[in-house]
């Protein structure tokens, strides 16, 4: 394998085999959808010049319960929370309980704490300039966003702590490394079929309300093969995974995106196996972890991989014969956390190669951390009621209660 300019040759070690490194990479592609938790922010307003609002609302009241329903669009349930200090956060929460029959999806809600997440206060309805806004992030506890992800066209802003809510356009700027504050987006298709149009890894300013594309972006010759991709970042690293049929791709930056290490991960597949998806989670430290669904004839598969020099090289993880039901859920301080058949949660320890139960996480839990190093948001669902879970470290939980209504 040549090292190109990337750096010297190497000889990747993976438990299927040695993986080729790829002058040409696939699709790319920032998360989120799997939806990030949030971005802990500090900043400055941004300057008044790139301020163009579109529409300017009061703030709406709690609508009516609607007089149909439909109960089996299931649950409230909060989807995102983020916190933009120790004490200081906010949630939001889908109303799926109260849908009205003609309804395109769930209502949402602004929920907020200023006790660490003890207890939580509704702020608002979101109003409907905000549908299909669907990534959240909060600078401080007066200023926060919701961001189009999908089209990148524009974004909905708020000064005072979600009470009220102005649209903006989303201005389209210069290639800029990564800063500390963006939040990484995708700028083109996701998942696709065949002959793909590239996709650009971009990051979104909430300063200057500016979208700018990474300086470089992985080599991309065989892109039209890839049909899904899927990206993190932690702490600079920027983690980049596709997949095809017969293998999965993943590039990495640690310089925010100025140059990338790239190698492609092929799993052993027997007859009528196909690769279905790339899990790829950035751990902080050149870490990072990347899981290979399989699928097709016999059981589902999941291989795992983890390189802790930045992509150089690669290990397999022996997560096999783990009864786990799905791959890991989330990174905390480098390690992963993961779930069994009967929902118990499992830490691992040396880097995803030997794991432990933790005793004190609510059993039949389900698991959702936006970005590596976010709080986890944990929930159980018992009959018609949901109870929702916080924790910082996976190993303590606390449980709260959000507002009815």
């Amino acid at each position: 394998m040549s090292g190109g300019e990337y750096g010297p040759a190497r000889e990747d070690l993976l438990d299927t085999g040695t993986p080729n490194r790829l002058g040409p990479w696939l699709a790319v592609a920032v998360v989120a959808a799997l939806g990030l938790l949030g971005w802990r922010l500090q900043a400055p307003e941004p300057p008044a010049e790139v301020l163009r609002p579109i529409e300017v609302v009061a703030p709406e009241p709690v609508p009516a319960t609607p007089t149909e329903t439909i109960p089996l669009w299931g649950q409230d349930m909060v989807t995102d929370v983020t916190f933009v200090d120790d004490l200081s956060g906010f949630a939001i929460e889908q109303q799926c309980s109260t849908a009205a029959a003609d309804a395109f999806g769930c209502g949402r809600r602004l929920l907020t704490t200023t006790d660490g997440g003890a207890t939580w206060t509704a702020v608002r309805t979101l109003p409907s300039l905000a549908n299909g806004y669907g990534k959240f992030v909060a600078l401080s506890a007066d200023v926060m966003m919701l961001l189009d992800i999908g089209a990148l066209s524009g974004v909905v802003r708020s000064t005072d702590g979600g009470r009220s809510w102005v649209r903006f356009p989303l201005t389209r700027a210069g290639p800029r490394p990564l800063a500390p504050s963006g939040v990484p987006v995708l700028d083109g298709p996701v998942i696709c079929n065949r002959q793909c149009e590239p996709t650009t890894i971009s990051w979104f300013d909430p300063v200057s309300l500016a979208l700018h594309p990474l300086p470089t972006q992985p080599v991309a010759a065989e892109l039209a093969r890839t049909e899904f991709t899927h990206a993190t970042t932690i702490d600079g690293d920027i983690v980049v995974g596709g997949t095809t049929l017969t293998g999965a791709y993943v590039a990495i930056s640690r310089n925010s995106g100025r140059t990338w290490s790239q190698t492609r991960l092929d799993p052993d597949l027997t007859a009528g196996q196909a690769v279905m998806s790339a899990d790829v989670r950035a751990a902080g430290g050149g870490r990072a972890y990347a899981f290979v669904q399989v699928d097709g004839v016999g059981d589902p598969t999941t291989f795992g991989y983890r390189t802790d020099d930045g992509g150089v090289r690669w290990v397999g993880l022996p997560l096999e014969p783990q009864p786990w039901l799905w791959a890991p859920l989330a990174v905390v301080d480098g390690e992963l956390l993961a779930l069994d058949m009967p929902g118990r949660v499992h830490m691992s320890a040396g880097g995803g190669t030997s794991w432990t139960e933790v005793d004190t996480a609510p059993q039949g839990i389900w698991i959702r951390q936006g970005a590596p190093g976010n709080v986890l948001l944990g929930t159980v669902s018992a009959g018609a009621v949901q109870v929702t879970y916080l924790s910082r470290d996976g190993v303590s939980w606390w449980r709260t209660a959000f507002p009815s209504g």
